[in-house]
């Protein structure tokens, strides 16, 4: 029998921009997020319990035990339950956008045309697939582009379990389960979309056997609270400790000069800008707002491009798989990409990838490297690069030749560019983590430029290797 209700208020903040995908396009962009029917942003219910549901029923072991709270449908009768089939004990409601202390509200036409300037038109963020040439993929998905909401952007949302005292230990893992480092909503989580912080949490259990309780159950409102009141009163989080499950990174980088990732796009200064995205944050009165300038980010997408390429030279390297002996393309294509191992062990694989018969049987999953997004709101200055074309023939300038990019520079001196990577413990070859972290250091030795612009100098960076808090690397 049901006696029992655990109630979560929660308020997440996006740590980095968010991409839940509502199938629809634009001319704007290829992928736009969803929204409600007012046409905020919002994060589906079904998304929300569907993350936490594949997060805590990790492996076979806790399946069984986990579906008895999430439902479950098959043929055989369950262990625990006795049944066939049963329904969720577990209702989540949507993540409404946070834009103020009284929001949502039956009628939001007002908010809508208050906040329609900061929301209706989303940063667009371009991608290009890029092949073992270290060119652009034209042959397979190319360009390709999608919305995302900014970063800072909180949500509320609330999570009801109907239970027994029994289920209370369940409960508790569920509320670890939310300061999850693999906690991220969305597509693109391995591109660094989609990490989710919880800012506010306060939780209600009520016994339904007690009469206070129950008339307290009955006056509860789904939603009905104050975003800024819960962060307030929500007790200062604990300092997350390292989770069994995952393989921590931590990259300490000084850059050595500038460094530059593209935005794709120029000003009327420069031809090449570097990529930027307004940020959110509320004001002192829950307001959300927009800073008024762009803040330059390192995309994590292209900190991961770099690494893939790099993990596969050095699992060749140590498999001792020369170019030169292996000629020709079908051969080569056996220890590139997604053939090779570390590539598909770290990387991931997807179902439409071209195999060759030594690797058709291999399912397909998504990639076990997790690296957030990292603005860079502080401590920055913009540096001006000129250029010019020179003619072969007469060793002068060529006429309209000209060009430059605005580089981004920190001092050596400042506080260190720090970037976490998390791996899943899925990954158990060690030659494959060696690789991997082979990698790494090379970041840290500067024979491995991040960003654009290499050649030109841009993107050398040295510094320290941590893993698991344990430095195994630094540079001197």
């Amino acid at each position: 029998m049901s006696t029992h209700r655990y109630i979560l208020q929660l308020v997440l903040e996006a740590e980095t921009p968010i991409f839940v995908g509502s199938g629809q396009s634009s001319v704007f962009a290829d992928g736009l997020i969803v929204r409600d029917a007012w046409g905020f942003p919002m994060i589906p219910g079904t998304a929300l319990a569907g993350v936490l549901r594949h997060q805590l029923e990790s492996d076979d072991d806790n399946r069984d035990k986990w579906e008895g709270l999430f439902g479950f449908q098959q043929p055989t009768r369950h262990e625990h339950f006795g049944v066939n089939g049963m329904g969720s004990r577990l209702i989540v409601s949507p993540a409404y956008i946070v834009l103020d202390d009284d929001f949502p509200r039956a009628d939001n036409t007002e908010m809508w045309q208050r906040y329609s300037p900061l929301i209706e038109y989303l940063p667009v963020r371009p991608h290009v697939r890029i092949n073992h040439r270290g060119v652009a993929d034209t042959q397979k998905r190319g360009l390709f582009s999608n919305e995302v909401l900014y970063k800072g952007v909180r949500f509320m949302s609330e999570i009801e379990l109907r239970g027994t005292p029994d289920d209370e230990s369940l409960w508790n893992e569920l509320k670890r389960a939310l300061h999850h480092p693999l906690f991220r909503i969305g597509q693109g989580t391995r591109k660094g979309y989609g990490k989710l912080k919880v800012v506010g949490l306060i939780e209600h259990v009520y016994d339904l056997q007690k009469e206070s309780d129950f008339n307290a159950y009955l006056d509860h409102k789904p939603l009905d609270f104050s975003p800024s009141t819960v962060i307030k009163n929500t007790p200062k989080p604990k300092e997350q400790q390292q989770s069994d499950n995952l393989l921590h990174y931590r990259l300490e980088l000084y850059p050595e000069g500038t460094f530059f990732f593209g935005s794709g796009y120029g000003d009327d200064e420069v031809d090449a800008l570097p990529a930027s995205e307004r940020v959110a944050s509320y004001d002192f009165n829950g307001r959300l707002v927009l800073r008024d300038e762009p803040v330059p980010f390192i995309p994590a997408s292209s900190i991961k491009g770099a690494l893939r390429h790099r993990t596969c030279f050095h699992y060749n390297k140590r498999k001792q798989r020369w170019a030169e002996e292996w000629t020709g393309d079908e051969r080569l294509r056996r220890i590139i990409e997604a053939e090779n191992a570390a590539v598909y062990e770290l990387f991931g694989d997807s179902a439409d990838t071209d195999h060759s018969q030594e690797s058709a049987q291999r399912k397909p999953h998504r990639g076990r490297v997790l690296i957030n997004d990292l603005y860079l709101e502080e401590n920055f200055e913009y540096k001006i690069f000129d250029h010019v074309a020179i003619d072969r023939f007469t060793g002068g300038a060529l006429e309209a030749a000209l060009y430059s990019e605005k580089a981004i520079y920190i001092d050596n001196e400042s506080t260190p560019i720090t970037i976490d990577i998390y791996v899943e413990d899925l990954v158990s070859d060690p030659e494959v983590i060696g690789a991997f972290e082979d990698a790494l250091i090379d970041v840290c030795r500067g024979l491995l430029p991040l960003g654009g612009m290499t050649t030109k100098g841009h993107g050398l960076f040295t510094g320290a290797l941590y893993k698991n808090n344990q430095q195994i690397y630094r540079y001197e």
